[in-house]
C-alpha cells in the first residue's frame, strides 16, 4: 500500500535533500505558478480582449514550436495539422469581424 515512493518520503522526513525539495516545491508554486498568473492577468488587461484570446488559444502552438526548438521533439503530421487548426481558429474571428 502507500505509494509516493522516495521522493514523498524525502519530503515528510529530514533527512538528505529535505530543504532543496521542499525549496524546489515552493518555487514551483510562486515562479511558473502565481507569478505566471499575474503576469497573465496584467497582459490580459492591458489589450483588447480579441487579441488577449487569440494569443491565450494559440499557447499550445508556442509550446510546440518551444519544445522542438529547444527539447528536440519530433514535429509529426498530427502536430501540423493540429497547429494549423488552432492558428485558423484562433485569427478567423478577428478575419470575419474586420469583413464584416
Amino acid at each position: 500500500g502507500g505509494g509516493g515512493g522516495q521522493w514523498t518520503s524525502i519530503l515528510w522526513s529530514q533527512g538528505p535533500g529535505f530543504a532543496m525539495l521542499w525549496g524546489a516545491v515552493i518555487y514551483s508554486a510562486i515562479a511558473p505558478g502565481a507569478l505566471a498568473n499575474l503576469i497573465q492577468t496584467m497582459g490580459q488587461s492591458a489589450v483588447p480582449a480579441a487579441e488577449a484570446q487569440v494569443i491565450f488559444a494559440t499557447t499550445p502552438v508556442f509550446n510546440a514550436a518551444i519544445s522542438v526548438a529547444f527539447l528536440g521533439e519530433a514535429v509529426g503530421n498530427h502536430t501540423i495539422v493540429g497547429g494549423g487548426v488552432i492558428i485558423v481558429a484562433s485569427v478567423l474571428p478577428s478575419v470575419i469581424i474586420v469583413a464584416s
